[in-house]
């Protein structure tokens, strides 16, 4: 049982860490060190215990648990012009994440559109 919980708490940690690497950019090379990583752990912890095979899918778990609840939170701390709800963002991180990423990368544009057309006072 102990182990279970341990496996469930590397996806956990896996799954935030995973989730700074992918959002609101994807950074490729962290994601899957990250997913190695963890998913190593869990393998190593698996090979050297004897342990069930449900060891795997608490890791799971705890990585799907994590991008469901902290993804949209790091939406709303990078993305606030959005206008989107927690729930919304949710949905869309789970439906099309590349859309969301396509309208973050606009509102940056604007964002530096705007602060090139107004100059700053010295």
């Amino acid at each position: 049982m102990m182990w279970l919980v341990i496996a469930a708490v590397i996806g956990l940690i896996t799954g935030v860490l995973s989730c700074e690497a992918r959002t609101p950019t994807y950074k490729p090379l962290p994601n899957v060190v990250i997913l190695m990583v963890g998913m190593g752990a869990v393998i190593v912890i698996i090979a050297t215990t004897g342990g069930h095979g449900m060891m795997g899918y608490a890791f799971l778990g705890g990585l799907i648990i994590t991008q469901f609840a902290y993804a949209p939170r790091i939406w709303l701390r990078a993305f606030p012009e959005s206008g989107f709800t927690y729930w919304q963002l949710v949905a869309r991180q789970f439906s099309n994440p590349r859309d969301l990423r396509k309208e973050y990368t606009a509102m940056l544009d604007d964002r530096e559109l705007s602060e090139g057309q107004n100059p700053a006072a010295d």
